[in-house]
């Protein structure tokens, strides 16, 4: 059972490599960013977002960035090389458990 700390509720709190469990069902693209934000998907989506966007980074902005004439749109599109892996990464982690059917053992009324 998780310890939670005096004044937080579960959906207050990030989930912590040690508080592994399975990822809510989710109905709706607001219940899901909502599990991107509480950190579902952090680790899957900091790991392929650190890859893919430096890769990407490397290929498209590389030479504009090692020349030195790297300007504010070139360094757009490279924080956006990270950003847009990121969101889709955590959609794909998400993705087998939208409109799923709860386990009864699992679900919790936290109203």
């Amino acid at each position: 059972m998780m310890r939670e700390r005096q004044g937080e509720g579960p959906r207050d709190r990030l989930i912590t490599s040690r508080e592994r469990r399975l990822v809510p069902s989710w109905r709706s693209p607001r219940e899901g960013l909502r599990l991107v934000l509480r950190g579902y998907t952090l680790r899957t989506g900091v790991t392929v977002s650190a890859v893919v966007g430096t890769l990407l980074s490397l290929v498209n902005q590389g030479s504009v960035i090692w020349s030195g004439h790297a300007g504010p749109a070139s360094w757009l599109r490279a924080i956006t090389n990270f950003v847009v892996p990121f969101f889709v990464s955590s959609i794909a982690y998400l993705a087998p458990f939208a409109n799923a059917v709860p386990d009864p053992a699992s679900v919790r009324d936290d109203d």
